[in-house]
């Protein structure tokens, strides 16, 4: 989900749809393999945007999110818009490679 609104702000979540329920049935009693699998299989976080002049990319300025070492960090995407299809494209920095998600708008 992706939501972006209409003052600038966004909020993003990737869950993956195979995580394991944890034993306890309790997250906060979960056994060091659950918590992992959890955290190989979520990503999120919530922030500001803007997007260029041209329309070409996203600015999104992350405030805070489950990967912690991207808090308060600024990303740039190159993006596409077609109907209802929104795809960005993130350069993966130092790791080499791209990482591009595809959304399509919920009506």
């Amino acid at each position: 989900m992706l939501p972006f609104d209409s003052a600038g702000g966004l909020s993003w979540q990737i869950i993956r749809p195979d995580i394991p329920k944890f034993g306890s049935n309790n997250r906060l009693n979960g056994t060091p393999e659950e918590y992992k699998a959890v955290a190989l299989r979520i990503l999120a976080f919530f922030g500001t945007y803007t997007v260029d002049d041209a329309g070409k990319e996203v600015i999104m300025r992350i405030i805070s999110s489950s990967f912690p070492n991207i808090n308060h960090v600024e990303q740039k995407r190159a993006m596409t818009l077609s109907g209802d299809e929104h795809t960005l494209v993130n350069q993966a920095g130092s790791s080499g490679g791209t990482a591009e998600t595809k959304w399509k708008r919920v009506k």
